[in-house]
């Protein structure tokens, strides 16, 4: 039987490159992670990643439509992990509208773990 996943987010956009398409693929990967099965266990957001759990200011549909698939995801009982260092860096730790504030050392024990298959996009 295949491992439950762990997935690693690392930036708000998709995929190098153009940011404009990297926010619509972004999108659409978790709206594709919302309705198809089995779930990830959980989604760790850090780096830029923690913007899309955040309200920074930034208001285009893509952004709005991220914070849907996550709190669907989250309503699915997929765990949304958002790294309190990043939010502390970029100013946005008081500004979380999805997922829970969350440290290093859990994630270290979830990508360590032998439970767990890490997926990083």
């Amino acid at each position: 039987m295949a491992k439950p996943k762990i997935v690693l987010i690392g930036s708000r956009n998709l995929g190098r490159g153009d940011d404009q398409i990297g926010a619509v693929l972004m999108t659409n990967f978790l709206r594709f992670l919302a309705e198809l099965e089995p779930k990830p266990k959980a989604l760790i957001l850090w780096n830029t990643g923690v913007k899309l759990a955040a309200d920074d200011g930034e208001r285009t549909v893509e952004k709005l439509q991220a914070q849907e698939h996550l709190r669907q995801l989250q309503e699915q009982g997929v765990e949304i992990l958002v790294c309190q260092t990043c939010l502390d860096y970029f100013g946005l730790r008081d500004k979380v509208v999805v997922g829970k504030v969350s440290g290093m050392k859990h994630f270290v024990s979830l990508l360590m773990s032998d439970e767990y298959e890490v997926v990083s996009v």
